[in-house]
């Protein structure tokens, strides 16, 4: 006759059991990895620009690996609402794009804090693509306060970008605090980009070149 102890020992035993089935269903898992989140989003206003029209307007950007992914929605929102920036318009299918990318990332991270770099697809952004005479693919396009100044034909790698960007930010400064400085150069700082893009851009400046 079973005794009370053999009806607890086997009580115990049918309970361990359950519980380490129910621990190895999709149920219950405790070292279940976590699902990836969504992709990085950052809300950024456009207050950065004193002559932005804009400058009570914020906006929705993903981030891709320090690259900043713009659409239609928000490109004229938040372009104009930085000094520098950076867009290369690229198409996924495109061997040049997919080369450009990784190198784009890593220049994206050199470039933190000082300049953004973005990117937009333009399979899906036909219009922007159209605005900005993107004929082939990647085009990568310099803004400064959202001028659109130069496009960039250089060699394609991370340094090349970065030495590239930050010479026409160099450039940038030092001919908005000579026209700052100087009393008998009476315009603004739009005044002077819009004269600046008329005469070509950044490029206009007599940079060296470091392509």
């Amino acid at each position: 006759m079973a005794t009370p102890k053999f009806f607890n020992l086997v009580f115990a035993t049918t309970l361990l059991l359950f519980t380490v089935l129910y621990i190895e269903t999709d149920t219950f898992d405790p070292f279940r990895s976590v699902p990836p989140k969504n992709p990085v989003q950052l809300r950024i206003g456009v207050e950065q620009n004193k002559h932005s029209s804009n400058s009570h307007l914020s906006t929705i950007v993903n981030v891709e690996e320090d690259v900043l992914v713009l659409t239609q929605k928000n490109f004229t929102q938040f372009v104009p609402g930085n000094q520098f920036v950076m867009v290369a318009f690229y198409a996924p299918w495109c061997i040049w794009s997919k080369r450009l990318l990784p190198e784009y990332a890593v220049a994206a991270t050199g470039l933190k804090g000082q300049a953004i770099l973005a990117k937009v697809d333009a399979t899906k952004e036909i219009e922007l693509a159209k605005k900005f005479n993107v004929t082939g693919y990647p085009t990568l396009h310099l803004f400064v306060n959202g001028i659109q100044l130069h496009q960039y034909d250089g060699v394609r790698t991370s340094d090349a970008i970065v030495t590239w960007v930050k010479g026409k930010m160099s450039a940038f400064a030092h001919e908005k605090v000579t026209a700052e400085t100087d009393p008998t150069l009476n315009f603004t700082a739009d005044e002077f980009l819009g004269g600046l893009n008329s005469l070509g851009g950044l490029n206009s400046l007599a940079l060296p070149s470091h392509q």
